[in-house]
């Protein structure tokens, strides 16, 4: 297990280093944002699980490149509320699938200008259908590997216009465009320990968005979670992830770059999990940067929290 972790993370380091320079961090990307809790459940033939969620999250300080700036634009910071309800069904096996939708109870851009400050992002995201599933596990250690794949079908509100003012792109609840995902997983159980380690390494691209209002597209997402999880008794769970994450920058009309997207950051992501009677879960997670770099200059993520309700069968 020590031998993993001295492995790991040297990978996770260069992961954060090698990536280019030049790749949107926003508060406010358009459709659903990317979930920091990750699902290390065993999958049992007939199993079904049911998940709503709640993440709320701030922007409130410009960073150009690696560095925070003290003078403020416009704009002077932006959030938002987001609901999502997810389920999954474990139709053979060690194959699950899923699906999960969501709504921006609010999503928000301030200003020193009173008049130019907007709080109309809020509506319903987009449908996420996807596959996870086992593809290895070890019966005497109980390591375990898993796959998943994932589409998000842009079923939410996009193209929005409200008081006559066509919202920006990361206002719009949907992402406007079809996004592909996929995932691989590994699994390390420590029974001495009490604790499950993991790493989990994401992919996702989109399609181009042709609407009344954009030609865009947004840059190519990637993340690459270290973490562990420890039962400190049969009900409590703390655990504690670091996520690094980048993304590409994004394009316009005829694949014209944007300088003032794309990023990569690390975070610390703590999780405190209460296992309730009735095969019920409840879960806080909060996401805190360690670690910023933005292309150009952007308003930079300051920090998120997700609480989340579930329950198994």
């Amino acid at each position: 297990m020590i031998k993993m972790l001295s492995k790991g993370w040297p990978l996770f380091l260069l992961f954060i280093m090698l990536i280019p320079t030049r790749v949107t961090a926003q508060c406010c990307a358009a459709g659903s944002p990317a979930s920091v809790n990750p699902d290390l459940r065993p999958l049992r033939a007939g199993s079904f699980s049911l998940m709503a969620s709640m993440r709320y999250a701030v922007s409130e300080a410009y960073f150009q490149n690696d560095t925070k700036l003290e003078v403020i634009p416009l704009i002077t910071s932006s959030d938002y509320w987001f609901g999502q309800i997810q389920a999954g069904y474990t139709v053979y096996r060690g194959i699950e699938l899923n699906a999960g939708l969501g709504y921006f109870l609010k999503k928000a851009e301030h200003s020193k200008l009173s008049d130019l400050h907007s709080d109309n992002g809020y509506g319903l995201s987009d449908l996420t259908i996807g596959t996870r599933a086992l593809i290895w596990r070890s019966t005497s250690s109980g390591r375990q590997f898993y796959g998943s794949l994932g589409i998000t079908l842009p079923t939410g509100q996009f193209d929005l216009v409200r008081n006559n003012v066509k919202l920006p792109v990361q206002l719009q609840p949907s992402a406007g465009t079809f996004k592909y995902r996929a995932a691989v997983q590994y699994i390390e159980p420590v029974p001495a320990l009490k604790t499950d380690f993991f790493a989990q390494a994401e992919a996702e691209t989109s399609a181009w968005i042709v609407s009344d209002h954009f030609v865009y597209k947004y840059g190519n997402y990637y993340t690459l979670t270290l973490g562990g999880y420890h039962a400190v008794s049969g009900w409590f769970t703390l655990g504690i992830q670091a996520r690094g994450e980048w993304r590409e920058r994004s394009q316009r009309d005829e694949s014209i770059p944007l300088e003032a997207t794309g990023f990569r950051q690390v975070s610390l992501v703590p999780m405190v999990s209460l296992q309730l009677p009735q095969r019920l879960n409840i879960a806080f997670l909060p996401q805190l940067p360690v670690y910023r770099f933005y292309n150009g200059i952007q308003l930079a993520n300051s920090w998120s929290g997700t609480f989340s309700f579930s329950y198994s069968l």
